[in-house]
């Protein structure tokens, strides 16, 4: 499906979420076939890794290194690990801030507050980049507290700390996630598959804000859009349309002071993407030559 919608470059950010054991050498038989059309830059999923290392992260910091060093042309390993903070945004794990779910529900943690620096802090400070899945307001509130405390204990510069998805936020989130230096990777099939079925899960103002752009472009941000295949299919034409257009289910267009013009939404697939895989030094632009 990639190599058919023009893609040339994927990711994989959760390499290790079943078992480091089974998945990585599939991943490495499938990648060095010589016909396959598209390269991967892979993330390794650390929480689950440390639990075959009964709690020890530095073990795992050494393998992820050490995975570096393998790295071919089609099979990217440069030092990406991923952490959950909270639970997902389509089945409405996330965690909520007050009023939370108007169905009265509550959202899932998965490294709540302390639990969630502690497991990024031997990560950071090795200088690895961290990939953090966050998509509720409170869990995007949860995830700046655990960069701030690691920037407060060591701080970091071009450290392209990334919240993965950024489902529900605000101008409020952002601006503090530009004051930390981190990037963002959104989700833009959220507005436009669940922005309007939402509606009575969120109320109206959060279900259509979600997955905000326009408000991250205009405080610097660098930002990428994403479809996390299955949620979405992986078509960068449609992610681009959806950014410009944010069109619901229905055609009504969702908070459309959110949408992003053109040629915005083209960098966000392309130069911006590259940057937050730290790939802007090979792919991502057409260069002379």
């Amino acid at each position: 499906l990639s190599h058919q919608n023009g893609i040339t470059t994927v990711s994989e950010m959760m390499l290790g979420g079943m078992s480091m054991m089974l998945e990585e050498p599939v991943f490495r038989e499938f990648y060095s076939e010589p016909d396959v059309p598209v390269r991967c830059v892979c993330a390794v999923d650390v929480n689950n890794l440390q639990l075959s290392t009964l709690g020890r992260s530095g073990p795992v910091v050494k393998y992820v290194k050490d995975l570096v060093r393998t790295s071919t042309d089609r099979l990217i390993f440069n030092g990406k690990v991923k952490v959950f903070s909270d639970d997902a945004f389509v089945g409405l794990g996330m965690q909520m801030k007050q009023p939370g779910y108007l169905d009265g529900h509550s959202g899932i943690w998965i490294n709540e507050g302390p639990a969630l620096t502690k497991l990024m802090w031997p990560y950071w400070k090795a200088g690895l980049t961290l990939h953090v899945h966050s998509n509720g307001d409170a869990g995007n509130e949860n995830t700046l507290a655990a960069l701030a405390e690691l920037q407060r204990r060591h701080p970091r510069f071009d450290h392209r700390f990334t919240f993965e998805h950024y489902g529900v936020s605000t101008q409020a989130i952002s601006q503090r996630v530009k004051a930390l230096g981190a990037h963002c990777s959104v989700n833009i099939h959220y507005p436009h598959l669940r922005g309007e079925i939402n509606e009575r899960h969120l109320g109206t103002d959060r279900a259509h804000l979600a997955s905000r752009l326009r408000s991250l472009v205009d405080l610097g941000i660098p930002t990428a859009v994403h479809t996390d295949v299955p949620v979405a299919p992986p078509e960068p034409l449609s992610e681009m349309w959806i950014a410009t257009e944010r069109r619901g289910q229905s055609g009504k267009v969702l908070a459309p002071e959110e949408r992003v013009t053109r040629y915005q939404a083209l960098k966000m697939v392309t130069v911006d993407a590259a940057h937050i895989l730290g790939m802007d030094h090979l792919i991502g632009s057409i260069e002379a030559g």
